[in-house]
């Protein structure tokens, strides 16, 4: 496999992971938030909407979850997502940015005269 492509799945998981540790600073209730045990944790609730292409909603659960007959609910995912500031998008894609911008200057690809 590319190792590039691997390297930027890599930090990305790495970073939603990060997030999660700290996942009260991203939803709405953060005494409460996340903390039960659900198949759509925090983790598992940004990979999912980054992982969305456009089929139905009910389509797209059964896809990330392998067509598995468990798969949480249409509700379920509703109700997850309305925990979740939108903010912590942002924050991901202001996070994920910076590493390879960062990677670039060390690697001698950004030239500052641009």
């Amino acid at each position: 496999m590319n190792d590039y492509a691997t390297t930027v799945k890599n930090t990305l998981f790495k970073l939603i992971h990060e997030m999660s540790e700290v996942s009260y600073l991203f939803v709405q209730n953060p005494e409460s938030d996340f903390f039960r045990n659900r198949k759509l944790n925090f983790e598992a609730l940004i990979k999912f909407f980054l992982s969305m292409e456009g089929s139905s909603l009910s389509k797209e659960i059964l896809e990330y979850f392998h067509y598995d007959t468990d798969a949480t609910s249409v509700s379920a995912f509703n109700q997850q997502r309305k925990k979740l500031l939108p903010e912590a998008l942002e924050f991901l894609f202001r996070k994920f940015n910076t590493a390879f911008f960062r990677q670039k200057e060390t690697s001698g690809f950004y030239n500052s005269s641009l």
